[in-house]
């Protein structure tokens, strides 16, 4: 059910069942089942590496939703909100281990909004042979209806790094506006 503006009543108005189920009931119900998505990476992906911290559209992960999504659409890359509100957002992903991991050698994520960088990101130092875990949680931001978000990846060093699986994205309303 969708959310209905409520009315401003007046003293003498008529109340109704059609009018008290909509603003009531309706609106008690779509309160109750707030923004949540739960997204998961459908498909490996290569990255590239770049000698400075940058996050191009080309390294964006893509996302297969789950049946818990609601308010949320998921299209490749973008989750896009259809409900505006304070929403807070978590990821995670596994890089696989490389052999060609050197001392300065780092793998990072970072949350795009509207293609515009967000300070959800976490970044780690990429461990010779070793998976690196990145992951953040709790990144709150006001979004309005179809405003969207992406993840996106980066390494420094190394060639073409194949990401399965593992990834992930939560995003949940926390406070419509």
């Amino acid at each position: 059910m969708a959310w209905t503006t409520p009315s401003t009543w007046t003293t003498g108005s008529v109340l109704t069942a059609s009018d008290l189920n909509a603003q009531l009931r309706d609106n008690m119900v779509d309160v109750g089942q707030p923004g949540c998505v739960f997204a998961i990476m459908g498909s490996s992906l290569s990255f590239g590496s770049s000698a400075s911290e940058t996050y191009p559209t080309s390294s964006r992960f893509t996302f297969s939703s789950l049946p818990l999504a609601k308010n949320v659409t998921v299209s490749g890359s973008k989750l896009t909100v259809s409900v505006a509100g304070i929403w807070e957002w978590s990821a995670g992903i596994m890089w696989p281990a490389t052999s060609s991991a050197s001392a300065s050698s780092v793998r990072a994520i970072k949350l795009y909004v509207n293609d515009a960088a967000s300070a959800g990101r976490d970044m780690r130092l990429n461990v010779q042979n070793v998976d690196t875990i990145c992951g953040f949680g709790g990144y709150q931001v006001s979004m309005a209806a179809n405003n969207w978000v992406d993840l996106r990846g980066w390494q420094n060093h190394g060639s073409s790094l194949s990401v399965q699986t593992d990834c992930w994205l939560c995003g949940k309303l926390i406070y419509r506006t």
